[in-house]
């Protein structure tokens, strides 16, 4: 062994420059060699990411459990959103959830004076399709001015990642937009958040919420006050002012173009003075033609008189049977308007798994989800539906078939 060592030692001191070129080509070797095994594994995993983002909105399922994913940066992230909202602070709130219209910025201004302070903030996040997105509840407690006791409330937050790897709330999905859609929603998310917002996970906790803000409402005077005469008139007053204001820009714009169009018309009625002069001569024979009219006037009156007569006493008759069927139709009224009187106030209880509506109608945006036996305050049926008290609602309130309600002490 030790003469086979000499001689392989012999043999590279003779050939020293052949060694050499050998060794550096088994280097380069053995570079390839990993270079493309990396490359194989990086094609592996893009191509995995690919196949995860073409998923159907249709095949996608949201994990059974809550994800710890970046749930540090989320909770930090709806902490300052919070804190920006309380203080009405529209720049920091520019920044961290976008995009935001006018109007909801001037509906932060209105309900902002009256929350005092966010608290107890916790997040329960899932991943959603889109890679760096996360669909978001989030329970917390508002404390009011004025008001001791704070109320449980339950927040949806659709979160995303812009291009610096930063996340941010996708405010095109918040409940202010959701209610009034002055930004257009894509119909997968929208999808996506039904499917959400369906599964057990969050109607378990929307349950848990909905009980305690139940048992903090009943317990407080100023509290329940607060919610549904303080800040429910506040909104009311503030979408009224929004409407005003709408119509009058909308009323201005209208202006604009009506003087527009009076300009035209005065152009018209020149012209027109300009061809007058032109139909003098014509007016001459028209004189003639006059007179022959008239007599055939004349005679169509009298032919006339007698229709009138004939259409009055049709009109009389008319009114007389009017007057009977506005009659009923009052009556009918009465009757429905007393059909449809509840108390200002009672409880019920839902009997089935029930969605919660916007507005009393089959196609209303769709609130949430409420579980069998779940007990709310009522103010009254439209039609085929029961007006609720419902926290997860800008308003405070929403609409349940009431079918699927019955009325409990």
């Amino acid at each position: 062994m030790k003469d086979f060592f000499i001689k392989v030692k012999e043999f590279c001191s003779d050939n020293k420059k052949y060694v050499g070129v050998a060794a550096v080509l088994l280097c380069l070797i053995i570079l390839l060699a990993v270079v493309t095994a990396n490359g194989k594994k990086d094609k592996k995993e893009n191509t995995e990411a690919t196949e995860q983002t073409q998923v159907s909105v249709e095949d996608f399922q949201f994990e059974t459990e809550y994800t710890d994913d970046k749930k540090d940066e989320i909770t930090q992230l709806l902490q300052n959103y919070y804190t920006a909202y309380v203080s009405a602070d529209l720049d920091t709130l520019a920044n961290i959830a976008y995009p935001m219209t006018d109007n909801e910025k001037s509906y932060i201004g209105v309900v902002s004076q009256y929350y005092e302070t966010v608290s107890d903030i916790t997040v329960y996040s899932k991943a959603g399709l889109e890679n760096g997105s996360y669909f978001v509840s989030v329970e917390n407690n508002i404390k009011f001015y004025g008001v001791d006791t704070v109320a449980p409330t339950l927040d949806f937050f659709y979160i995303a990642t812009d291009d610096n790897g930063q996340l941010y709330i996708n405010n095109v999905y918040s409940n202010f937009n959701r209610t009034y859609a002055e930004e257009e929603l894509d119909s997968g998310i929208v999808s996506l958040i039904s499917k959400y917002t369906s599964d057990s996970d969050f109607a378990n906790l929307q349950e848990s919420v909905q009980s305690k803000y139940d048992e903090a409402v009943n317990s407080d005077a100023n509290l329940k006050e607060m919610l549904e005469t303080t800040l429910t008139g506040a909104i009311k007053q503030w979408y009224t002012t929004v409407r005003v204001d709408n119509s009058t820009q909308t009323t201005e714009q209208s202006t604009e173009q009506t003087t527009e169009q009076s300009s035209e018309q005065q152009a018209d009625d020149q012209a027109a003075a300009d061809q007058s002069s032109q139909a003098t001569d014509q007016n001459a024979q028209n004189a003639q033609n006059t007179d022959q009219a008239a007599q055939n006037t004349a005679d169509q009156n009298a032919q006339n008189t007698q229709n009138t007569d004939q259409a009055a006493q049709n009109t009389t008759d008319q009114s007389a049977q009017n007057a009977q069927n506005t009659d009923q139709t009052a009556q009918n009224t009465t009757d429905q308007a007393a059909q449809d009187t509840q108390p200002s106030e009672y409880a019920v209880q839902t009997t089935d798994v029930v969605n919660v509506r916007a507005i009393a109608d089959p196609n209303g945006k769709l609130l949430g989800k409420l579980t069998e036996g779940v007990k709310l305050t009522a103010y009254g049926t439209y039609g085929e539906w029961t007006k609720i008290s419902y926290s997860g609602s800008e308003n405070g309130v929403g609409f349940i078939k009431t079918e699927l309600l019955k009325t409990v002490e």
